[in-house]
């Protein structure tokens, strides 16, 4: 089963007339969230013409809308059997092979991910449509619990701060992100996961991250007054700090 591309009459655009079934992401969204499930679109209409559809099953035919800055994941019996990070209308497909379509700006290393992934297909029993943010997730908030050192080479002295602001991210590989990062819970029971409510151990670790950096910043001997002026530099250290953790794992990349 995969997906291709549908064609869609500009001048009706009423989805729910020309197919029996369509489905989008839910239509009130924060800008923190990171994954949703996909929902219907007027599941109770009597033109529908899928009557027998479960809320767990995507009828062939069925026409998924893929919004901008987001990946669309067909997932059957937890494993993805497509995917779709280009904006527009798709139409799911029993005769079409498992499928990838992807914007032309999508980086390398999801091109390789995809390549690696081993797709499958068959007979739907349980399946879904999730939704990934690929935007830049602004406005994280931290802040450090105990105090940090931070040894100030001109003045030869050793300070203890603190710190808290906030930070971006990107989730630069949605499959990564899907299967390591989204609880098999929320997947199943179709919640709408908000980063804010799974951040705290994300926040430890990016913590943990930036002491390391600006432990490296004073090893380059920059004073701590004159820390904010490398900010790209502090910035570098932590994607590096982080990298083996957030990207090689979880598929997400530090914005500072």
């Amino acid at each position: 089963m995969g997906i291709i591309q549908a064609a869609i009459n500009a001048v009706s655009g009423d989805l729910g007339d020309q197919y029996g079934e369509a489905i989008q992401p839910p239509a009130s969204l924060s800008r923190t969230f990171v994954m949703a499930p996909g929902v219907r679109v007027r599941p109770n209409d009597p033109r529908n013409t899928n009557v027998n559809n479960t809320s767990n099953r995507v009828s062939n035919g069925s026409l998924i809308h893929v919004w901008p800055g987001t990946m669309m994941l067909l997932v059957d019996g937890g494993k993805i059997i497509s995917a779709c990070a280009e904006p527009g209308y798709f139409e799911v497909s029993n005769a079409a092979a498992p499928s990838i379509w992807a914007a032309a700006d999508i980086k390398g290393s999801l091109m390789d991910a995809f390549e690696r992934l081993k797709f499958g297909g068959g007979t739907p029993r349980d399946q879904r449509v999730y939704y990934i943010n690929m935007q830049e997730i602004q406005g994280i908030k931290y802040g450090t619990a105990n105090p940090m050192t931070y040894f100030d080479s001109m003045y030869g002295a050793e300070l203890s701060i603190r710190a808290r602001g906030t930070y971006s991210f990107q989730i630069i590989n949605p499959i990564k992100f899907f299967n390591q990062v989204v609880s098999k819970g929320a997947a199943l029971n179709n919640e709408v996961v908000d980063f804010n409510d799974i951040k705290e151990q994300f926040n430890g670790e990016f913590l943990t991250a930036l002491e390391d950096s600006l432990g490296k910043l004073s090893m380059d001997g920059v004073p701590f007054n004159q820390v904010k002026g490398h900010s790209l530099n502090l910035t570098k250290y932590l994607a590096d700090a982080l990298d083996e953790d957030w990207k090689e794992l979880r598929g997400m990349e530090i914005k500072m």
